[in-house]
């Protein structure tokens, strides 16, 4: 059930992947904006297709503010990665932290025309109002490692960057 009705946010050329996140006081919600956005908007709110943007409110039930842009197109930073930003913002030991996806690790096998994304993560910083300053730059390497994996423990798969090439196999089950 519901605790109460649902609230519509109006949203600037919204097209997917949406979040909220309690910043300071503030609310921040961010999403990815659609491919369709006209020379108009962008002199209006600053993105352009494919960016996360974000809003802001005092309630998670709004009314929220476009307030800016956290990530721009993998494009701005990748050259030749023209794909949405799916992402995910979090705080982790008291640091803000995006993840989102591009296509660079196709790119960098000659891959084209197949949809492999590959994950990344940028450390967020705020700006003089306590909100997400826009990124400005990133690369493969924009992180400290914060600690080893155990070389004698399993190890998931998804925490490998890279595995271009590589196949596994499941050992020690019985057929």
């Amino acid at each position: 059930s519901l605790a109460s009705d649902p609230v519509a946010i109006d949203i600037p050329y919204l097209f997917e992947d949406s979040g909220i996140n309690k910043v300071g006081d503030k609310y921040v919600y961010s999403y990815c904006t659609n491919w369709n956005v006209t020379a108009e908007a962008t002199k209006e709110y600053g993105f352009t297709n494919a960016n996360i943007a974000y809003m802001v409110s005092d309630n998670p039930m709004g009314p929220f503010t476009y307030e800016g842009v956290v990530l721009k197109h993998p494009g701005s930073y990748f050259a030749g990665d023209y794909n949405n930003n799916h992402h995910a913002i979090f705080e982790f030991n008291g640091e803000w932290y995006i993840t989102y996806h591009t296509r660079v690790i196709a790119a960098g096998m000659g891959v084209s025309g197949l949809n492999y994304r590959s994950p990344h993560i940028t450390k967020l910083e705020l700006n003089e109002e306590g909100l997400f300053a826009t990124v400005e730059k990133t690369d493969r390497a924009s992180l400290e490692q914060t600690k080893y994996f155990d070389p004698y423990a399993k190890v998931e798969a998804e925490t490998m960057a890279t595995m271009g090439g590589l196949s596994t196999t499941q050992e020690g089950l019985s057929s």
